[in-house]
């Protein structure tokens, strides 16, 4: 009599896979317009609740205890910040949902089982990137933007564009390291795929964000895989580099956007006000900065960001609402106990991935690091355009990463049951 492992009455009721579908379908909504990357979240959570998940999803499973740890006290600081602070500013509301909606995205993600993460991703990589694949054709063949649907608000340029260009940077990275794994199927396509979205990134969207995050996530591969191999290391890092000259020059949109940066710095360093990409952000980082100084220990206050902005700029400025640092918002408006918690939420997800030496937390590991990078130089989680996708995809990789085991274990539990039952 043969015994399927697999069989379980709760693995194929309607109710859990409804948790596959809903992360599925976010996994296609990526990149799409924000509105449906919030229906996406709200459709996944009503699925965890429905499944009867709502016990797996507060508790988590032991190896993500130190994020939950940390996401409460990430909370918990917002509270008390909130508590203490004399004024409250027009942006307090909208800045309370977004630390509220950054870890509710992430914990959702993580929640997943490993089956669960698996579809989303899968969704994300063939669907997601269909869409961003006709979205950089669409621009290409538009550029000005006459296109139907909802592509005027997706392609050209903002921070859903930015966030268009870094999940295809991801699947580059996730090709990459997953071409070099031995006796894997659909290897070809895989390298296909990261090929398709490397040309899009480097020859059509021209983000220099995307160039860079490139350069960090498969830096973390490197990192990750040859952690012992003080020799791999040096010669997989060196091949990065190599790389990146190579695409320099093959790319002379990203060199020029690079070299007209650093004459924005000058230009700002030098006292000039512009609305030039890189002027805007000299600006941005050294007044958050300054507001991080004088009040080192609480901040602000939560939403204070925008006010403290606004006094302290050239009026042709004050149309930016965020600092496009992370961790500097967070330091303005909520000191080192807001800089310090906001990091712990991925710090404790890093060294989660780093600790296990297998192939797919090497892919979730470059996942984080990159998500963590992009927060540094956009507002990669404070801006929901940036923070939905992008935390989403990334707490998706760690669940799938960390799940297999799970989902093995549950297997053999099952496998057992079916046997004591026949």
């Amino acid at each position: 009599m043969s015994i399927d492992l697999m069989s379980s009455p709760r693995k194929f009721s309607w109710r859990a896979r409804s948790v596959t579908w809903a992360a599925a379908f976010w996994g296609v909504c990526v990149v799409l317009p924000v509105g449906m990357n919030y229906l996406a979240l709200l459709l996944l959570l009503a699925a965890l609740l429905i499944a009867g998940r709502w016990r797996e999803v507060l508790n988590l499973d032991r190896p993500l205890r130190p994020w939950l740890i940390a996401a409460i006290g990430f909370l918990g600081v917002h509270a008390f910040i909130l508590a203490i602070q004399p004024i409250y500013y027009e942006e307090t509301p909208s800045n309370l949902v977004h630390g509220i909606r950054l870890v509710l995205t992430l914990w959702v993600a993580l929640a997943l089982r490993g089956d669960e993460a698996a579809a989303a991703l899968k969704a994300m990589a063939l669907a997601g990137m269909a869409a961003a694949l006709a979205l950089i054709g669409l621009h290409f063949f538009f550029p000005g933007g006459a296109a139907p649907f909802f592509y005027a608000k997706v392609a050209g340029s903002g921070n859903k564009w930015i966030a268009v260009s870094v999940l295809l940077a991801l699947l580059t990275t996730a090709a990459v390291r997953y071409a070099f794994e031995r006796n894997r199927r659909y290897r070809w396509p895989a390298c296909l795929a990261g090929a398709l979205a490397c040309f899009a990134v480097l020859v059509v969207m021209n983000q220099r964000t995307a160039f860079l995050l490139l350069a960090v996530g498969l830096g973390a591969v490197m990192l990750h895989a040859f952690r012992r191999k003080p020799q791999w290391l040096l010669a997989g890092l060196v091949s990065v580099l190599l790389a990146g000259v190579a695409s320099w020059h093959a790319s002379p949109q990203i060199s020029q956007k690079f070299i007209a940066g650093v004459e924005q710095l000058k230009q700002a360093h030098a006292g000039q006000v512009s609305q030039e990409s890189m002027v805007i952000r000299y600006e941005m980082y050294t007044q958050t900065a300054q507001m991080w100084r004088e009040r080192p220990l609480t901040g602000w206050g939560i939403g204070s960001w925008n006010d403290q902005w606004k006094r302290r700029v050239h009026p042709i400025l004050h149309q930016s609402n965020m600092p496009h640092n992370d961790v500097l918002w967070m330091g303005a408006q909520a000191g080192w106990l807001g800089a310090l918690s906001w990091l712990s939420l991925f710090g404790t997800l890093l060294w989660l991935c780093w600790r296990t030496m297998t192939w797919r937390h090497q892919i979730a590991f470059a996942f984080v690091a990159m998500v963590l990078a992009n927060a540094q130089v956009n507002s990669g989680t404070r801006d929901a355009n940036l923070g939905l996708p992008l935390l989403f995809a990334m707490g998706a990789a760690v669940a799938w990463a960390r799940g297999k085991a799970a989902d093995d274990e549950r297997a053999l539990q099952a496998g057992w049951v079916t046997a004591k039952a026949l």
